[in-house]
């Protein structure tokens, strides 16, 4: 008589596998976690992947890099890619609803989870970086935006316009704000500053007007675009005039969209705020700047935490997808 035996880890009754994935215009991060019956989890794998927003990458793109990154998170634990139980994702550009859903076919397609849900991806940062899931979640990466929770469950959105005409204080809106420095300094119209000498090594130019042939040749100009922003951290540090301006312009504009949003759910003093994408987590001076403006708003912020690995919000989400 022979018994089966289990497959090494493989799911069971008790143990199950989810998934949280963070995506947007640049690059896709994926967690993979083992859920016990007792609803604790430990993170076993990482996958990294390019942009999954699929407005600003197209579906197709977006699809494959999804897919990507919840494989190497498999293969990072030393498992087979299968799918998970449940999953949680939180990408950039599927807060259409119908982009949501054509997304959500993909991911049913491509078998990466029994179970799916796409959230906002503040809502990511809401779950990762506060205590019980309400406050205001700011989020300035590649773009920007804010999503205030209200305790009674209330929401609203402020910001997430996209780059054409908004992601203010975002790196794709610090890059292009840079280039425009550059620009102006070059034509006389402004003062000389640093950052032509750090934009121009970083795209192999001599002059000016040659990064406009290379952002073309990068094959992706937004991307190309936001990765300037670390320069302008750079030229700050090193006490650049129309650096350290700009600074402060972002950190402007990232606490005006946190005061929208508390101000409009009438959040009450001491509400709690979660900051992530790279330019708040990578960036001390936009950050404090953002902080301590919002320190003089009313109703101003109480406990401030950053939230770097938004992935782990969708962790805890896809978690409680089992339980329900």
């Amino acid at each position: 008589m022979t018994t089966s035996q289990p497959v090494p880890g493989a799911a069971t009754p008790s143990i199950q596998f989810v998934l949280g994935v963070d995506g947007g215009g640049t690059k896709t991060a994926a967690l993979l976690a083992r859920v016990a019956s007792d609803g604790t989890h430990e993170i076993l794998g990482r996958g990294a992947a390019g942009p999954s927003n699929p407005l600003a990458a197209g579906v197709a793109t977006a699809r494959s890099n999804l897919a990507a990154a919840a494989a190497q998170a498999w293969r990072t634990a030393g498992l087979d890619p299968r799918p998970a139980d449940a999953a949680v994702f939180a990408v950039a550009g599927t807060g259409r609803p119908e982009m949501a859903a054509q997304m959500q076919t993909a991911i049913e397609e491509d078998a990466i989870a029994r179970r799916a849900q796409f959230i906002h991806d503040a809502d990511a940062v809401l779950a990762a970086g506060t205590p019980e899931g309400w406050g205001v979640a700011l989020i300035a990466g590649t773009g920007s935006s804010a999503v205030g929770v209200s305790p009674q469950g209330e929401r609203v959105v402020c910001g997430g316009w996209g780059y054409r005409y908004g992601d203010e204080g975002s790196g794709y809106w610090l890059g292009r704000e840079a280039l425009a420095a550059v620009a102006q300094a070059d034509d006389g119209r402004a003062a000389p500053t640093l950052l032509a000498e750090l934009i121009l090594a970083k795209f192999a130019c001599t002059e000016p007007r040659a990064i406009l042939a290379a952002l073309v040749a990068t094959g992706d100009e937004r991307a190309a675009i936001a990765s300037v922003s670390p320069l302008v951290a750079e030229a700050a540090f090193r006490s650049d005039a129309a650096a350290i301006r700009l600074l402060g312009r972002a950190s402007d504009h990232l606490a005006r969209l946190v005061v929208a949003a508390a101000t409009r759910l009438k959040l009450p003093q001491g509400y709690p705020l979660a900051l992530a994408g790279g330019v708040l987590c990578l960036c001390d001076a936009v950050r404090q700047g953002t902080v301590d403006r919002l320190a003089e708003a009313s109703p101003a912020p109480g406990i401030v935490r950053t939230a770097p690995d938004p992935a782990a919000g969708c962790i805890l989400l896809a978690a409680k997808q089992l339980a329900s």
